[in-house]
């Protein structure tokens, strides 16, 4: 079954998808209210757990056609580090392309007690983001969410909206790609149904690559990829200080 969904990541299906999206619905963020009393919209958005090149190249398929999405950017993922700068004026592409930026929180870094103490590291890691990619941060949504987390249903959450807030959960038909395959209905399906006035589809970037892959190959390339690329800046920085490579 998981299989034969390989060919479902791939930038064409994206692309695909995306074409029939925008013939369905306006795309609404998470801060515009007026989208909870308009006409048929998709809330879309990206968990960047992996990669920010991949998440670049679905901003800028995305802005090709028009449509906006909500990006969360993790400031404590082990795959890349908002604070590089080569990582850093990706996120200011990605909201230089019209899109949002959110906050992918992990609360499992930190040894949080209380609820209070949550939103305190909720608004001290937003401000940091906001920050680094010099746009306000709108939304925020848990990284690999427990039943605990997904308890916390109030709209908002240290200033910035919820993503897993009851109001989307009731109101919204949603689609996620999560661990590399679709979770519960297959995207395609769903807006060929023609069923959902409302929609919210969650992509993890790293998942659409352009040709298909399974989910570990993904991420294979995509760790790969930045080892690769952190080694090339070692060989660099030698070159440039005129010392010996030693092998």
């Amino acid at each position: 079954m998981y299989r034969e969904q390989f060919s479902d990541f791939t930038v064409e299906s994206y692309s695909r998808i995306l074409d029939r999206a925008r013939t369905m619905y306006s795309f609404e963020s998470f801060s515009n209210e007026e989208c909870r009393k308009s006409g048929p919209h998709v809330i879309w958005r990206h968990d960047v757990d992996f990669s920010m090149h991949r998440a670049l190249r679905l901003a800028q398929l995305e802005a090709e056609r028009g449509c906006s999405s909500t990006f969360f950017l993790m400031l404590t993922s082990e795959f890349y580090n908002l604070h590089e700068a080569d990582i850093r004026k990706i996120a200011k592409q990605i909201a230089s392309n019209g899109h949002k930026i959110g906050l992918h929180f992990d609360p499992t870094v930190y040894d949080i007690k209380d609820y209070n103490q949550m939103v305190e590291m909720l608004r001290w890691e937003g401000g940091i983001v906001a920050d680094i990619v010099g746009e306000s941060v709108e939304a925020v949504s848990f990284h690999n969410p427990t039943q605990d987390l997904l308890q916390l249903t109030s709209h908002t959450l240290g200033g910035m909206v919820n993503a897993y807030s009851e109001f989307y959960r009731n109101r919204y038909k949603y689609c996620s790609d999560s661990n590399g395959y679709w979770r519960f209905d297959r995207l395609e399906d769903v807006l060929n149904s023609e069923e959902n006035p409302y929609l919210h589809v969650l992509t993890h970037p790293v998942w659409w690559q352009e040709v298909p892959l399974s989910p570990r190959a993904r991420v294979s390339r995509c760790a790969e990829g930045r080892a690769n690329s952190n080694l090339v800046k070692y060989d660099g920085m030698l070159i440039r200080f005129g010392r010996k490579n030693i092998k």
